[in-house]
């Protein structure tokens, strides 16, 4: 099969969701795109995409580094403009995956969203905001309203509560966090007025 070909399998695969088969395709479709880096590039930007859906980030990373050298190689700046947009939706991912926000209940959240489960998942994130709100942990709650914003009809409230807590805190991390949230979700933050 030629490359071209394999790559429309990786690229069809991904775009269907079917992670497991975009990745089974990987090393013979990069074999048979040897000497062509954009062409590479786009495979790894693809395989970026899979990792990202199987909650794999750290592969993700890894798999947007290589793309990102072959962009440049290849002189792809439109490649490189999107890979910039998969390298912010993974930093997102990072920042409301589990590892990151710990075993608390802002994890607990998570975990019901991405098993399908978004009532709980909305229930327990909500908990988990008024309890950080509670014991004034401005970093549990700014995660429990960035597991909130994954919710498409929550997400630009959630976006725009946490932006305020994370400046109220004046924790750079959180207010990071909440700006690549909200660059993913694509919900503008109002500029703060000093």
């Amino acid at each position: 099969m030629t490359a071209d070909a394999l790559a429309l399998r990786v690229h069809a695969a991904v775009q269907a969701g079917r992670s497991a088969d975009a990745l089974a395709v990987m090393s013979e479709a990069l074999r048979a795109a040897a000497g062509r880096p954009a062409l590479q590039a786009r495979l790894h930007a693809w395989g970026a995409q899979a990792h990202m859906a199987s909650g794999d980030l750290d592969a993700a990373d890894a798999a947007l580094l290589r793309a990102k050298g072959l962009a440049v190689r290849a002189g792809d700046r439109a490649g490189l403009r999107a890979l910039k947009g998969l390298e912010e939706q993974s930093a997102a991912r990072r920042v409301a995956q589990s590892r990151v926000i710990g075993e608390g209940p802002a994890a607990r959240a998570l975990a019901a969203l991405q098993d399908g489960d978004e009532e709980t998942g909305v229930r327990l994130a909500q908990q988990a905001r008024e309890m950080a709100r509670k014991l004034g942990d401005a970093r549990e709650e700014v995660l429990s309203l960035l597991v909130l914003s994954r919710v498409d009809h929550l997400a630009a409230q959630a976006i725009a509560e946490a932006a305020q807590v994370a400046d109220e805190s004046g924790d750079w991390n959180l207010i990071t966090a909440v700006a690549r949230g909200a660059r993913v979700a694509g919900i503008p933050i109002p500029a703060r007025v000093f």
